[in-house]
């Protein structure tokens, strides 16, 4: 790789290999950021979702508790 990379420094001059690198790197970490992001969307929809459930139980809850107390009062 470093043999490549010298002879790309060699033919072409060292501004257009840096650039030639830097866009190399560049790259590399957009992917990588891009699969970061990825997964912490999942654990966020999983996330998301649990507190879903868990407001949908306590909902129903009250639900029951208000009818209970409403039937209590007649």
């Amino acid at each position: 790789m470093y043999k490549d990379l010298v002879d790309l420094i060699i033919n072409v001059g060292f501004p257009i290999g840096a650039c030639i690198a830097m866009a190399i790197y560049i790259k590399i970490l957009h992917t990588a950021h891009r699969a970061d992001i990825r997964q912490l969307n999942e654990e966020h929809t999983k996330e998301v979702n649990g507190l879903r459930e868990a407001l949908e139980n306590n909902t129903l809850a009250i639900n029951t508790l208000v009818e209970r107390l409403t039937n209590e009062d007649k």
